[in-house]
């Protein structure tokens, strides 16, 4: 499985290979296909905010599709997620509940992440997402909950954080801190809790790149290992 940074499958040592997909454990993600399709197809004329992302980092590419649909007088914010490396499909929803004469947004999401190989759904997503724009100011923050439902990751369960600030230098560029902590609540060979097992620092800086397109790049270290040098290059495009 790979996290919006790294593979948490590979950290965690899950790399089992069940043969052939099974049409039960491929229901949570066509259910949620299904539900995509509703929300962006037959209430297309109500679908705001439609944008595609694409992440490259050490743990390959993975590429966004998302936007927003009104249900009455909710806005719910829904995503898919390809990881290509490891073949995994995301997919999330949620209210958006913007506040601060829209300057803040806080959109709690659930969501699932099924293998497309083996059709196995791995973990259910409890997530929680924090937005805020004051024009120089700009932050973003993320919550998951990785919560093991399948064989291979009962019990290995995940929270992923990735606390973002960017300031607004001049029109073409806005920079500043990014941390992303990644703690495991499984034991280790020795029955303790693994706890913090990588905590990204690093700098941020975010340049427009055409008309509605942004490019991030982010570089940083790991301190829980060895300082190791990390990357990440992120393209978005609102539409």
């Amino acid at each position: 499985m790979i996290l919006k940074y790294g593979c948490a499958s590979q950290k965690l040592g899950i790399d089992k290979i069940v043969e052939g997909p099974k049409m039960k454990s491929l229901k949570p993600i066509l259910i949620s296909f299904v539900i995509f399709i509703l929300l962006s197809g037959s209430t297309h004329a109500q679908v705001t905010d439609v944008w595609m992302r694409t992440d490259a980092d050490a743990a390959g590419v993975y590429i966004w599709y998302g936007g927003a649909s009104k249900m009455g007088g909710l806005n719910l914010a829904h995503e898919f997620i390809y990881y290509i490396a490891s073949n995994e499909v995301e997919f999330e929803i949620g209210p958006v509940f913007n506040l601060l004469d829209n300057r803040l947004s806080v959109i709690p999401m659930l969501g699932n992440l099924t293998n497309m190989s083996t059709g196995i759904t791995s973990y259910l997503l409890p997530q929680l997402y924090f937005y805020f724009n004051s024009g120089k100011t700009y932050a973003e923050i993320w919550h998951i909950y990785y919560h093991g439902i399948a064989a291979d990751t009962y019990g290995a369960n995940i929270y992923y954080g990735r606390y973002i600030f960017k300031f607004a230098l001049t029109d073409n560029l806005s920079i500043g801190p990014e941390i992303e902590p990644f703690v495991e609540f499984a034991d280790d060979a020795n029955g303790d809790m693994i706890g913090i097992s990588s905590m990204l620092a690093g700098v941020v800086a975010g340049f427009p790149y055409g008309e509605n397109n942004t490019l991030d790049v982010f570089l940083g270290i790991d301190t829980k290992a060895d300082n190791a040098v990390r990357a990440r290059l992120t393209f978005i495009r609102h539409f």
